[in-house]
């Protein structure tokens, strides 16, 4: 028999053929499993290897004889490289291909561009924008080729990212403001760099951590392109302060006004007080006078003061009252026209919801007013008329700066002739 061609590749087909005399019947054997009948018969070996095949030939009379002719299928080589990224997004660009093909010993390379090669890991670069296809074409020893392909989209898109960030440090919470110069960006996705992320295309954001962050843009087109910057410098923020601080005694008394201001700050270099109204006098590092000239309410403000400038503020109220040892009450008066004590009243200051009521000794009511300023002329309701030397019954009753209750129960003598005009 014979085999047209014996030696090739996988797919190897072969023709065979009967080049003897005399045979009527025919069987083939290929030697990988298949048989056939046929004269003259076609078969493809797809696996690579040297095969034996035999021809039984038998003539009318049942006589045989064998026939051998060896087929070799050589195996193929496998072509590959390594993915493209399908879009590429700026002219000119080298591209690297990196060859990862198998039992190959030679190469040829069509880069789609009018560029060839035969290196292993060649090269090849694009000035145009447009979609190329490369081909890469594997040798073995046996003369064997296998191909792979892969295409590329190379666009011409211009894109540039491009950003300034204002400020670039200060104290804790920052603020900054980020302004977009970006050339031919379509959507943004801006990194702050303390875990937050922005899609606006000139966004604000506030750090609320102290520490040194890079800010990074990545900007893409409507074809998939991407670009990526990071920001020249860091943003610095500087941390805060955190003010505190407490002053005793709270009420202080009008009589003794000395505070102790015990300081509770955090983070401060530097630290100040100032009141209003401006009665804050320093006596010591800790002990304050207040200079007032009455009751009232005192509002110190502490301001702490970091290296990086940094600073805070806390402020505390501290209230200034008058003792009781100021509410005077006298127990006797002399309504005789000399001027001096002619009324019966209280001496005090800054009291509040004053009453006060004048008894007889039988337990008659006769003055009651709810003005501090007015005194008992002695009287019947300060209608005028006669006066009657006696002991009288007070009560007051008035609440303190504090807003303390406070009541006063007392006799008043009124001294002069029984019927003082």
């Amino acid at each position: 028999p014979t085999a047209d061609p014996g030696i090739g590749c996988i797919p190897h087909t072969v023709t065979f053929a009967d080049q003897g005399s005399g045979s009527l019947f025919y069987t083939w054997n290929f030697a990988d499993g298949s048989t056939s009948v046929f004269m003259p018969a076609t078969h493809t070996f797809t696996s690579a290897g040297t095969y034996p095949v035999s021809l039984i030939g038998e003539n009318i009379f049942g006589c045989r004889d064998t026939g051998i002719v060896s087929v070799t299928a050589h195996p193929l080589p496998v072509a590959a490289f390594d993915s493209l990224s399908e879009t590429i997004c700026n002219v000119p660009v080298t591209i690297d291909f990196n060859n990862t093909s198998q039992n190959a010993v030679a190469y040829e390379w069509n880069f789609g561009n009018n560029q060839t090669s035969t290196q292993i890991n060649p090269n090849a670069q694009y000035v145009a924008p447009g979609t190329y296809t490369i081909e890469l074409i594997a040798y073995n020893q046996f003369g064997c080729t296998d191909t792979a392909t892969q295409s590329v989209t190379i666009f011409d898109a211009a894109l540039i990212p491009d950003f300034s960030v204002t400020p670039l440090s200060g104290c804790s919470p920052l603020t900054v403001q980020v302004t977009d110069a970006s050339t031919g960006a379509q959507s943004y996705l801006w990194n702050f760099g303390d875990g937050n992320t922005s899609t606006q295309i000139n966004p604000t954001h506030t750090y609320t951590t102290s520490g040194n962050f890079i800010i990074t843009l990545t900007v893409g087109n409507n074809v998939g392109c991407t670009e990526t910057l990071n920001a020249d410098n860091a943003i610095s923020v500087y941390p805060t302060p955190v003010a505190g601080f407490t002053a005793t005694p709270d009420p202080v008394s009008f009589l003794s006004p000395v505070i102790l201001i015990t300081d509770e700050s955090i983070g401060g270099s530097s630290i100040t007080y100032t009141s209003d109204p401006d009665w804050l006098v320093p006596v010591t590092d800790n002990y304050f006078f207040i200079n007032a000239d009455g009751p009232g309410f005192l509002e110190i403000t502490q301001i702490v003061t970091s290296t990086f400038g940094c600073s805070d503020t806390a402020v505390n109220v501290v209230q200034v009252y008058l003792d009781e040892s100021t509410f005077y009450v006298p127990n006797a008066f002399s309504p005789d026209g000399n001027i001096t004590n002619e009324v019966f009243k209280p001496i005090a200051n800054f009291v509040t919801h004053y009453t006060m009521q004048i008894f007889t000794r039988w337990g008659e009511l006769i003055f009651e007013t709810n003005n501090i300023d007015e005194g008992w002329d002695g009287t019947y309701m300060n209608m005028g008329g006669k006066r009657k030397v006696d002991v009288y019954v007070y009560k007051i009753a008035f609440r303190d700066v504090l807003g303390n209750p406070n009541k006063r129960t007392g006799r008043v003598t009124l001294l002069g002739s029984d019927e003082l005009k």
